[in-house]
């Protein structure tokens, strides 16, 4: 019988020790001397435990889920006290098994109640394919290992050979009446479509989609893979988000469905009700979805905080605060619906001097997430002041350093106020491009730069009241092409900043809304993009 390692709550393996063998009931004693009989006295009361295991009676091939039910017994007349539960792989291919599901069992044990059961749920997945179906044995036992005969169950996991080979084809579509179904008409051409072992970090292979938008792989080994389209796709078609197939043997067909982005229908604002704000503070928002189109949006949830920032507001996954944008929403042709939700202002947001929240508004299965639309939008939680220091170049030959002539000197550079557009301070880069702010109020500040210049990202300048880095800028003309960041989605409306008055400064108000959005929505360091730190 082969040794193996099954993963635990985490995937960490377990060395199998064997399965040693289960003691049987504890004779009774020996009647004392002029006493009655043994038999004339009822047995002692006593646990028996018992284990089942249930698992599909199908084949799965490598990398695909197997789920497990688990029902553990105590079919005696005596509770059974720190009952634990193992698994060990005994023969057959490789395999995982999530163990943390046994919950306490795993642990220190937990109790089973005479004459009660516990249904519990594991899942696992074999892990590559050698020496055949996966042979695996369930036991529980207690400290004084007094289980009885049926407290181990052994389990075979039928399994689907690698050497297996299917061919994969399918068709990728845009949905141009967006009925849900592929029309004639309708097959998307020279799409590049990818197919990855789901256990892999690179492509299996790839396809271009013909004329008709189909495609096919050949010679495909039986196990779990990804199918997906890489890259942009044309007229504004978004992807959907990544199929996980099962390929077993046996030919395959996948239907991969474009969408229009519903950003150009769906609109959505989001303004703080009150404020400024202290840590600890309950923040109150209101929240507006608009349909424009000629169909309902359903099921709609607001997905916030992609980034897990210490500066957003808190709350956003609570029903009892934001209602139906948790539980799923919908929104009727023509309809505007008002949502007041409220969330809790963070610690960490007094440093950085603002709360913000940044949230995107679709679906809840979030298939075509990169079309939803998204909000930004801040308030102030004033009381600290900070600096902010930074190198302005103009990077000549795009290698992203602060090379020798490079660095732009005497750029007058004005903060605003992200929600008034009033001047807050001013400062101008030294003969070395470098540019400081000491001592003002933490928040962050739109920027305005003279000379025609402005920052290739066009986003805020955070002043942080905890953290002072030097930061290296790139800087352009305002001329320049911005470059497309696609990885971002649709931009924010500027209004979702809240800078209705900015357009009196001259300041471009558009730039700073849709990058400090894309940029906030990539967590704290990015604040400054993909901006580096000066050593």
């Amino acid at each position: 019988m082969r040794a193996a390692r099954l993963w635990g709550a985490v995937t960490v393996f377990l060395v199998m020790s064997g399965t040693p063998a289960l003691a049987g009931e504890t004779p009774a004693p020996a009647a004392p001397s002029g006493s009655a009989p043994a038999s004339a006295h009822a047995a002692a009361a006593a646990p028996a435990l018992k284990i089942d295991v249930a698992v599909p009676d199908r084949k799965f091939v490598v990398d695909e889920e197997v789920p497990f039910d688990v029902t553990i017994s105590n079919t005696g007349d005596a509770d059974a006290k720190a009952v634990k539960a193992v698994a060990e792989l005994t023969a057959g291919s490789p395999f995982r098994l999530n163990t943390g599901g046994f919950g306490k069992f795993a642990g220190d044990g937990d109790a089973v109640a005479a004459g009660k059961s516990t249904l519990l749920h594991l899942k696992g997945s074999a892990t590559e394919w050698k020496d055949g179906d996966a042979k695996l044995t369930f036991r529980v036992f207690t400290p004084d290992d007094t289980s009885s005969a049926g407290a181990t169950k052994d389990v075979t996991v039928k399994l689907v050979p690698t050497t297996a080979k299917s061919t994969v084809t399918g068709v990728f579509y845009g949905d141009t009446n967006d009925n849900g179904e592929l029309n004639a008409g309708e097959g998307l051409a020279n799409v590049t479509v990818k197919l990855t072992a789901t256990s892999a970090q690179s492509a299996t292979a790839t396809a271009t989609t013909d004329a008709d938008g189909k495609f096919q792989f050949t010679d495909v080994p039986a196990r779990m893979y990804k199918v997906e389209a890489t890259g942009a796709l044309a007229n504004d078609w978004i992807a959907p988000n990544v199929q996980v197939v099962a390929v077993d043997g046996t030919n395959r067909q996948v239907t991969l469905r474009a969408a229009k982005p519903i950003s150009t229908f769906l609109k959505a604002t989001a303004k703080f009700d009150d404020g400024p704000y202290r840590p600890g503070n309950e923040a109150h928002l209101t929240i507006t979805l608009v349909n424009s189109g000629t169909r309902a949006v359903e099921h709609v949830v607001a997905s916030c905080d992609a980034a897990g920032s210490g500066w957003h507001l808190k709350g956003h996954k609570d029903a009892a605060r934001w209602g139906e944008l948790v539980s799923g929403a919908t929104v009727n042709v023509g309809e505007t619906r008002v949502f007041k939700v409220s969330g809790i202002v963070p610690d960490d947001a007094i440093n950085s001097g603002i709360v913000y929240i940044t949230c995107q508004f679709g679906p809840a299965d979030g298939q075509y997430a990169s079309g939803f639309p998204k909000v930004f939008t801040l308030a102030k939680v004033p009381g600290k002041n900070g600096s902010f220091v930074a190198t302005l170049y103009n990077d000549a030959n795009n290698n992203s350093a602060v090379d020798d002539g490079e660095a732009v000197p005497n750029i007058d550079v004005v903060l605003h106020d992200p929600l008034t557009g009033a001047e807050v301070t001013r400062a101008k880069t030294d003969a070395a491009g470098l540019l400081k702010f000491e001592n003002i109020p933490a928040c962050w500040y739109i920027p305005e730069l003279s000379g025609g210049w402005r920052l290739k990202d066009n986003g805020f300048m955070p002043v942080n009241a905890k953290d002072t880095q030097h930061w290296a800028l790139q800087v352009v003309q305002k001329n320049d092409a911005k470059p497309r960041d696609d990885t971002q989605g649709a931009p924010t409306e500027a209004k979702n900043v809240q800078t209705t008055n900015l357009a009196n400064t001259g300041v471009d108000v558009t730039g700073p809304a849709i990058t400090g959005f894309a940029l906030l929505a990539l967590g704290v360091g990015a604040v400054l993009s993909g901006r580096r730190r000066v050593a």
